[in-house]
């Protein structure tokens, strides 16, 4: 009895000690971050039998409990990735924001207003080439504006590019440390209270970057922590990794991928949430929108200064040519189409009617019958071509179909994505200002014709005259001499009257 009674002794002394050790570690850890309180879990120990009565035993510490909720956990987890991609989003939007409002933004209505103010001086003065070199010079400021602000918006995308290969190589790190404290917990016994809180800090700094689901695996081999919307980050005593690869078919538009096993699986900003998801739609959306906006202005802008540049003529007579880069050169058209680098596809992008041109992004697919195109707002259509089978007209475009794409093969358009880097000033010479318009008489005019002037000759001034039946027309000097016999009405070509 005397050594039951020592046994017993020593027991609770054990286990008051164990409480105290305890209750010290929770106050050293009082202000380590990511600490969980540990409690002492005592038992009664088994009776004993002695002449027939049962006699106590003394006390034993059973587990050392933390104090943990897995639902409050979980709801902290998402409730970081949730403030985390909030953040990120309004700070990348306000920083487009600012950007917007800058003095060099600003620059662009500024440069415009005053490229118009020029405008109408010289139409009060369409001889002086003083007033025409202003205008060229006024036009010169605008399309150095368009380029510069392009330009300081391309590097705000190659900015959020950096920041998201550090973002990601944090995750590929924190799915490293997740590992490790994973296979420790394997391969040593017990409750893992110190590491367990060591492997939550690391799931809710995980949580800032990508949604987070921590499941526990059978057999106590530690957990699978996965990412987005089910992607395997970690299993057990293995870590995958992210990886930014080519873009398909854009290259330079790298995507977001998970490494499993031996292949890669996309991952998208809808799929994954939290800082990575904010920098994505950054890069894809946000940003590409500003450029597709910038880029419609300045397609709409060149078209038509160079359609009335067409309608008029210069000091030297002729008819006039493109003030700006032309919107529908063939090296525009092909750049609004990108390609996989493989692809053997030859398309062409025209602009028919910058009223109804839309920015974003298309995408194309050809299955064999019929061209289906996704549009920037996510519906899809099929398009039918024209009676030659290879051009297709959509949202003011004329998508023109050398070679199709394969099967299954995607081409994106971008009608406006680039062209506010690429516009410029295809004339240096102010006499080549069209400032005079062509005249023609439209006395008792029913109806309205368009005239567009091809070649210049002697011909400056002219009458179109049309038979009452519509039949036929003929075409006169002011003077009533007649200048062409009369002729089938409407005309079938160009028609040439004295060279012009």
């Amino acid at each position: 009895m005397a050594s039951d009674l020592l046994n017993v002794g020593a027991q609770s002394v054990l286990t008051a000690q164990r409480q105290l050790n305890t209750t010290g570690h929770n106050i050293s850890n009082a202000n380590t971050e990511g600490y969980s309180r540990q409690s002492v879990i005592q038992g009664v120990n088994d009776p004993r039998q002695y002449g027939g009565q049962t006699y106590g035993m003394g006390v034993h510490v059973e587990n050392v409990r933390r104090s943990w909720d897995q639902f409050a956990v979980k709801e902290l987890n998402l409730s970081t990735t949730n403030a985390a991609n909030k953040g990120d989003t309004e700070a990348n939007l306000d920083m487009l924001s600012s950007m917007l409002s800058s003095v060099a933004s600003k620059k662009i209505p500024e440069n415009l207003n005053e490229w118009f103010d020029s405008v109408k001086t010289l139409a009060d003065t369409p001889n002086d080439v003083g007033a025409r070199k202003v205008v060229l010079e006024k036009a010169g400021l605008v399309t150095k504006t368009l380029n510069e602000f392009h330009e300081t918006v391309r590097q705000q995308s190659d900015s959020t590019n950096k920041k998201l290969e550090v973002g990601i190589e944090r995750v590929n790190q924190i799915a490293v440390e997740i590992r490790d404290v994973q296979r420790l917990m394997m391969r040593t016994p017990g409750p893992h209270n110190d590491l367990r809180d060591q492997h939550e800090k690391l799931i809710n700094e995980l949580s800032g970057y990508t949604k987070v689901t921590v499941t526990p695996r059978s057999n106590a081999e530690g957990f699978n922590v996965h990412i987005g919307n089910g992607h395997t980050l970690v299993s057990g005593s293995e870590a995958s990794q992210l990886k930014l690869v080519d873009g398909l078919p854009d290259t330079h538009q790298r995507r977001l991928a998970i490494v499993e096993g031996k292949s890669l699986k996309p991952i998208t900003s809808n799929d994954i949430d939290g800082k990575i998801g904010a920098m994505l739609d950054m890069r894809d959306e946000h940003i590409p929108g500003i450029m597709d906006e910038l880029g419609r202005l300045a397609t709409a802008f060149s078209e038509k200064v160079n359609s009335l540049q067409s309608q008029g003529l210069d000091l030297n007579g002729n008819v006039g040519q493109n003030i700006f880069t032309d919107v529908n050169s063939e090296r525009v058209a092909k750049s609004r189409v990108t390609a996989g680098s493989q692809s053997k596809a030859d398309v062409a992008v025209y602009i028919d009617d910058t009223s109804a041109l839309k920015g974003g992004e298309y995408g194309l697919k050809y299955d064999g019958s019929d061209y289906v195109v996704t549009k920037p707002d996510g519906e899809t259509v099929k398009v039918s071509t024209n009676s030659a089978g290879n051009a297709f007209y959509l949202d003011g475009m004329r998508v023109e179909v050398r070679n199709p794409p394969e099967l299954g093969e995607k081409l994106l358009l971008r009608p406006t994505r680039n062209f506010a880097a690429q516009i410029q000033m295809e004339t240096k010479d102010p006499r080549d200002i069209a400032a005079q318009s062509y005249e023609a008489s439209t006395t008792f005019a029913k109806g309205s014709a368009g005239f567009k002037i091809l070649a210049a000759g002697q011909l400056r001034e002219f009458e179109v005259i049309v038979s009452p039946k519509g039949e036929q027309f003929a075409v006169t000097d002011p003077k009533g001499n007649i200048l062409m016999q009369p002729q089938p009405y409407p005309p079938e070509g160009p028609v040439t009257i004295n060279g012009t």
